[in-house]
């Protein structure tokens, strides 16, 4: 069945193995391209995710002790928005990708601004302008302008996760398709190496990338679409991919918080028919 929203897990990595984080329950847009965005910030770290009716984003924190705060922050979206489609966490800034009327456009605020939020459209270049993850790709790319103008952001490249590590920007990217494989750049000296595929020519979609300990991950979709599969690399080589024992068929965001690896994705909740039995309204 089509699904109607989707409920957000959250698994943490502790060096050995995968568990959920008790206490976390929350419902994401089903049609979001990107849902859900996480950062590590002070002593918390920060989950926003798109809300059903996407209008509005949803902000909860997780403290260092690993337990929930109580309070569920609603973000209001700029005044028209009647689709948003995907978060992104930069820093101390939130991003969104919000339609308002007939047009798609990225917004910036400080993540921790009173409400409602001071929303700013960002001017991209058209390059940039492909989808909703090539918004999102330029509101995580993080670079300073000069690095961003030079990306000449392929249709391929529009699909892009970014970060920094080891003195060097790494990007990586799928091509839409689950049975083709990844590819990975970095730049550095303002230029860019060649395309590379990932090592024993993984494929997938929907890389996200995260630095964890002394490595960089990259988390993807399998060529199921919904295993959530994972390689690192230390500055030479890739990994061979991993399965975890998560499936998500959108996005995932990860991020590294003291000391542990966390990963939020979206899991679909199935429409169920009117007369299911399940169902527990009677109105």
């Amino acid at each position: 069945m089509a699904p109607r929203s989707w409920d957000v897990h959250l698994a943490v990595f502790d060096g050995n193995s995968w568990s959920l984080v008790d206490g976390w329950s929350t419902l994401a847009c089903g049609a979001a391209p990107v849902p859900v965005a996480l950062r590590a910030y002070g002593d918390r770290l920060h989950c926003i995710v798109v809300h059903p009716d996407q209008t509005k984003l949803v902000k909860r924190e997780l403290r260092k002790d690993g337990t929930w705060d109580p309070t569920i922050q609603e973000i209001a979206m700029p005044a028209g928005t009647n689709e948003i489609g995907g978060v992104a966490l930069t820093g101390p800034d939130l991003y969104a990708v919000a339609k308002v009327g007939q047009v798609e456009d990225l917004f910036g605020t400080p993540a921790d601004a009173v409400q409602p939020p001071s929303w700013q459209k960002v001017e991209l270049n058209p390059v940039e302008r492909k989808d909703c993850r090539g918004l999102i790709s330029a509101a995580c790319a993080g670079l300073p302008k000069s690095v961003k103008e030079s990306t000449n952001m392929s249709a391929l490249r529009s699909r892009a996760t970014m970060t920094a590590f080891r003195g060097k920007v790494w990007c990586a990217y799928d091509t839409s398709l689950a049975s083709n494989p990844l590819y990975w750049q970095t730049y550095a000296a303002e230029a860019w190496s060649p395309p590379y595929q990932f090592g024993n020519a993984v494929c997938g979609l929907d890389p996200a990338l995260c630095v964890y300990g002394d490595a960089l991950y990259c988390f993807h979709r399998g060529e199921d679409e919904a295993r959530l599969r994972w390689s690192a690399t230390d500055g030479l080589s890739w990994s061979t991919a991993h399965d975890t024992p998560m499936k998500s068929t959108a996005t995932p965001a990860v991020r590294a918080f003291r000391g542990k690896l966390y990963c939020a994705y979206p899991v679909p909740i199935p429409v169920m028919a009117d007369d299911d039995p399940r169902r527990s309204d009677t109105g």
